[in-house]
């Protein structure tokens, strides 16, 4: 650097958090959770009923190794305390990108019988 007064160091910083860093990637693994639950967020009519949301766990689940390299702990710390660590990993990935999982009392029939069941759904935080 020249005695020049003119020249003056600009310093930045930027925290490297896996927000910003793996942002793309967590993009991708949100992606794959909606495609996987064939859910569009904000329509509340695009329902999964809980029983059908079950048969999907086991695609969920291999989202685990992808969700603890691109996200930050507090998403992980969340679904190693839940019974149900496929819908915690849904719930928290959604939690994290601003998107809530809710629920509703859905009723249909099936085989001639009258069901009750819960019916999941997201909506932006």
């Amino acid at each position: 650097m020249s005695d020049n007064s003119d020249d003056e160091l600009i310093v930045v910083e930027k925290k490297f958090t896996k927000r910003n860093v793996y942002e793309k990637e967590q993009q991708q693994v949100l992606n794959k959770i909606l495609n996987i639950l064939d859910l569009e967020p904000d329509n509340a009519s695009d329902s999964i009923v809980k029983d059908e949301m079950e048969k999907k766990y086991e695609d969920i689940a291999k989202l685990m190794d992808a969700v603890k390299t691109y996200y930050d702990l507090s998403v992980m710390s969340n679904i190693k305390r839940a019974a149900c660590k496929e819908l915690s990993l849904i719930r928290s990935v959604l939690k994290y990108h601003k998107y809530e999982l809710k629920t509703k009392q859905a009723y249909f029939m099936r085989n001639n019988k009258n069901v009750h069941s819960t019916a999941y759904y997201i909506v932006s935080q």
